[in-house]
């Protein structure tokens, strides 16, 4: 007789995306707003972020990392920006592709869905920010997207 394993598969198409942030987004994991730590800050941002990316679609995958020292001239950061400094970057990947595209327009409802939206600062950044995700203003832009297309998995 044949043992068979629980899985989890992902299976069609999906997009696969990188929003890249001066804002930190670190995924501490801390839900506890006893004290109102740094920590739980950083938290607040990244389930900010997630959950108005997730108003579109279900986000199924998705990571967080920290670079340091990154020369800001290899991103697309608003022109206030520049030097080395902290850019936190978080992959992710929805349930179904181009849900956040307008036309030809990639990304834009990601774009357009979280600009302005309030953000705590003074945490780990490494920039000067105002309290909000900026996204489509080319000077002070500390949010942007990339999308990797979607693969088809069989």
């Amino acid at each position: 007789m044949a043992l068979y394993k629980p899985t989890e598969v992902l299976t069609g198409d999906m997009d696969f995306c990188i929003a890249y942030s001066l804002v930190d987004i670190t995924d501490s994991g801390v839900s506890n707003p006893k004290n109102f730590t740094v920590e739980y800050q950083q938290a607040q941002n990244l389930n900010t972020l997630m959950q108005i990316l997730s108003m579109r679609t279900q986000i199924v995958l998705s990571s967080v990392a920290v670079l340091e020292n990154e020369d800001l001239t290899k991103y697309d950061f608003g022109s206030d920006y520049t030097g080395n400094h902290r850019v936190w970057m978080l992959k992710f990947a929805s349930e179904k592709p181009d849900i956040w595209d307008k036309g030809e327009i990639k990304m834009f409802y990601a774009y357009s869905d979280v600009h302005l939206t309030p953000i705590h600062i003074n945490l780990t950044e490494t920039v000067s920010l105002e309290n909000t995700f900026v996204t489509t203003d080319t000077t002070s832009r500390n949010l942007y997207f990339e999308n990797k297309k979607y693969y088809k998995y069989m």
